[in-house]
């Protein structure tokens, strides 16, 4: 008796526990529909202006822009042209400013010149040659500048290049890892030799005295002036 009383309880148990479930699942599911007709759809805006489409994202990531590209694949013999416009523009600025110069001293002696046609027709002999000497110097020296101008330009970079060839670097500043530039001056004279060598500036003494003995050694070998010259030339020691 006692265990079918038991079993009558389970199974009224089991059966209200269902009929409870199924009763808040229905309630559950009309409140859901409700909550959604109540809610309007969403409504989505599209931009088609910003959308890509797949092939032009590509593009873009995978080729780069044609300006990079020439920069990119400029031959050497571009650059070179473009060093030698750089050193013909140079040139011809350095042309212009002697030009000047040139202009400048002409017209100083056109007026030392007819200072001394006034003075001639006055009459006064005394004082007409000073002036005469004057023109003279200036004469002389307004062509040793340009003798020694013309000079630099054609033979700098050759005194530069025998440098390089015979520089004299002293083991010891080499071991030592010792480098730097050095700046001297000294007078170049008609025959060729060398006076007066002068260190302006010097990273170390070694080097300042490896300069001296560098260029002592080119007396002899650089190209004769037409007068005598006084060069200033740096002078680079570097370990490669």
């Amino acid at each position: 008796m006692k265990n079918t009383h038991l079993f009558s309880l389970l199974l009224s148990l089991l059966f209200h526990s269902i009929l409870a479930a199924s009763i808040y699942y229905v309630v559950s599911n009309i409140s859901t529909t409700k909550k959604q007709e109540k809610t309007p759809p969403k409504k989505i805006a599209l931009d088609l202006k910003n959308l890509h489409t797949k092939t032009e994202v590509e593009k873009k990531t995978t080729t780069p822009p044609p300006q990079k590209q020439k920069a990119q694949q400029k031959p050497l013999k571009q650059i070179k042209k473009k060093k030698t416009i750089k050193k013909s523009v140079h040139h011809k600025k350095m042309i212009k400013k002697k030009k000047k110069l040139l202009k400048k001293r002409v017209q100083k002696r056109k007026t030392l010149k007819k200072k001394v046609t006034q003075v001639e027709k006055k009459g006064i002999k005394k004082n007409t040659t000073p002036l005469k000497s004057q023109l003279k110097k200036h004469h002389t020296h307004s062509k040793k500048h340009i003798q020694k101008e013309q000079y630099k330009q054609n033979n700098l970079y050759a005194i530069q290049q025998m440098i390089k060839e015979n520089l004299y670097y002293p083991r010891k500043a080499r071991r030592k890892k010792i480098t730097g530039e050095v700046v001297v001056t000294f007078t170049l004279l008609k025959n060729g030799e060398i006076k007066d060598i002068k260190v302006v500036s010097s990273d170390a003494k070694i080097l300042s005295r490896a300069a001296i003995k560098t260029i002592q050694g080119l007396s002899q070998k650089l190209p004769k002036p037409s007068t005598s010259i006084h060069l200033k030339l740096p002078i680079n020691y570097t370990l490669k």
